[in-house]
């Protein structure tokens, strides 16, 4: 929890907002490094910047489509590269992760948009049974929003989804919304206000391409893994998405965590829970039938 007081502390102090805080995490990130024998790679597909990420070179053909969280404002395949690698090292699949428009200067559907051109350019190579997206906290929201524009536009959904801490309900009255777990979490609820509101206007937060724990076509979901800590202050939203899915019959398999923090999954190097949750996430990645 050492990293989270430091960072309620800097924030308290200096009242980074969106953009500060995206320079800060971008210089953070060079003290989690991804894992030897890791390469990445830039290049565009669909039209995004994006990372291609492979362990020593060796790939099998499951590809994971990785959406970094963020509150939609800040993260990049950077921030997100050491646990990355690990996923790329324990399921031998190789990772793209595009580097989706952040607000605010771009608001819903850009990033939705980006996260569906990548998609759609890897279903020209890979079927989309072969094709396992994954996402914690905003990219948690993008990896369902994604399901939801795949399931209205007819499009071969994703093998699988993963969900790491998600963000899944933008409403200001949201049960997460309501609760206040500050102490396990760089974000309190009044963040979740402010950055919601930078990412789409309220009005449309009732969408389920915003707001995926409205979703009414949770039954045509393929088989989901969430991971979200109970003591986090998202945990409301994944407990109720998680009964939801069991509701619509969909194969979900929920792992809560107690004493953790939000995304711990980003820190295996320092955080041991965060490698066992990544060897879940590797293990459920891994059954993608033929």
């Amino acid at each position: 929890m050492l990293y989270y007081k430091v960072m309620r502390a800097v924030r308290s102090r200096l009242n980074l907002g969106p953009l500060q805080l995206r320079n800060y995490l971008e210089h953070l990130s060079k003290f989690v490094p991804a894992p030897r024998g890791v390469k990445a790679t830039k290049e565009s597909i669909g039209g995004i910047d994006c990372d291609r990420i492979v362990y020593r070179g060796e790939t099998n053909d499951t590809v994971i489509l990785y959406l970094h969280g963020g509150a939609f404002a800040f993260g990049s395949s950077k921030t997100h590269r050491a646990m990355m690698g690990h996923l790329a090292r324990l399921t031998g699949s190789e990772v793209i992760a595009p580097n989706y428009r952040l607000s605010p200067e771009f608001k819903y559907p850009a990033a939705l948009d980006d996260c569906e051109s990548v998609y759609t350019r890897l279903l020209e190579t890979y079927p989309g049974k072969k094709i396992v997206v994954i996402g914690d906290s905003a990219g948690g929201n993008l990896t369902c929003a994604l399901t939801e524009r795949c399931i209205s536009k007819n499009k071969p959904t994703p093998a699988k989804l993963a969900l790491l801490s998600p963000w899944l309900d933008l409403r200001s009255d949201s049960e997460s919304a309501k609760l206040n777990q500050a102490t396990d979490s760089v974000f309190d609820k009044e963040d979740l206000k402010s950055y919601a509101a930078i990412y789409a206007d309220e009005s449309d937060f009732q969408v389920p391409e915003i707001s995926p724990i409205q979703s009414v076509n949770l039954a045509h979901y393929p088989p989901v893994l969430l991971q979200a800590a109970t003591n986090e202050l998202l945990f409301p939203d994944s407990d109720i998405f998680a009964k939801r899915l069991e509701e619509a019959q969909v194969h979900v398999k929920f792992q809560p965590s107690d004493k953790l923090f939000h995304s711990w999954q980003v820190f295996p190097d320092y955080v041991s829970e965060g490698m066992k949750s990544l060897e879940d996430v590797a293990d459920f990645v891994r059954q993608v039938e033929d």
